[in-house]
């Protein structure tokens, strides 16, 4: 893997970055076997860390919540941060599923807390950036969560989300895609009602009702109605992701039916320019 990491390349020789990158990196590889069959999961987790960095970034310069200095760098280190516990997840388990092992986001905002990574950063923004990387992988912000934590959180979702299709679309391109990448789904184009019925009623599925690979595809095109900033929106509809997974979907006659009224619905997203959430 060579260094930079494409678009976040600038970004990464931030000097007010600099010492956040090398912890990072420090914790992430202290956990690499110099084993190429396990390394290369930890490497894919590495490189998502910062195309998410590189994607919350271009979020905050679009939207003016993140105008203020302070909550900025609290969303880029957030992303940053984010997938801290998967290096540990994966040495322990052999797996990036969190039903298989461990809230990744709770594990990854307990390491925080622990170690020196916000130390050196002023009160309040190691609570924010805690809480927002707590809850990044729940089905849905906390009501409960203060304003400013509450909305990194929508940010990172939202920049993790994009990242997540990007790599998922290559796996589903690939003829034998990795089982651990899709978290072990059973290779099955039997759907889920439960997921249908989410994809059907324009709301986000939930990982626990997946079963099949086919599932997984239609969890990920839910996605859609769960974006929350109007930039992240315009990010994913020029890129192409959802309908790209949509045209992905086995051919039979509940998957056409499904992707035809799917792509009337991002026609209308784009055409309304803002998120459903």
């Amino acid at each position: 893997m060579q260094e930079p990491y494409g678009p976040a390349a600038a970004l990464l020789q931030d000097p007010a970055l600099a010492g956040h990158i090398r912890r990072f990196l420090a914790f992430a590889r202290s956990y690499r076997r110099g084993e190429p069959e396990y390394d290369r999961y930890l490497e894919l987790k590495e490189e998502h860390t910062f195309r998410v960095l590189e994607r919350a970034a271009r979020i905050a310069d679009q939207e003016t919540a993140f105008a203020a200095g302070p909550l900025r760098r609290a969303l880029l280190l957030a992303a940053l941060y984010h997938d801290l516990a998967r290096f540990p997840q994966f040495a322990s388990f052999r797996t990036f599923s969190d039903a298989r092992s461990f809230d990744h986001g709770l594990a990854a905002s307990r390491e925080l807390g622990r170690g020196l990574f916000l130390a050196a950063e002023p009160s309040p923004l190691p609570g924010f950036i805690r809480a927002a990387v707590a809850v990044h992988n729940r089905a849905r912000v906390p009501r409960q969560l203060a304003s400013e934590p509450a909305l990194l959180a929508r940010a990172l979702r939202d920049a993790d989300k994009l990242d997540i299709l990007v790599i998922m679309l290559e796996h589903y391109r690939s003829p034998a895609p990795d089982a651990a990448v899709i978290m072990n789904m059973a290779d099955s184009a039997e759907p889920s009602p439960a997921v249908v019925a989410a994809l059907r009623e324009k709301r986000q599925a939930l990982y626990a009702d997946m079963r099949t690979r086919v599932d997984f595809q239609l969890l990920l095109m839910t996605w859609v109605y769960d974006i929350y900033f109007p930039a992240a929106l315009r990010m994913a509809l020029d890129e192409g992701l959802f309908a790209s997974m949509a045209a992905l979907l086995p051919d039979a006659p509940l998957f056409r039916k499904l992707a035809a009224r799917y792509a009337e619905d991002l026609e209308r997203l784009r055409a309304e320019g803002r998120p459903q959430a």
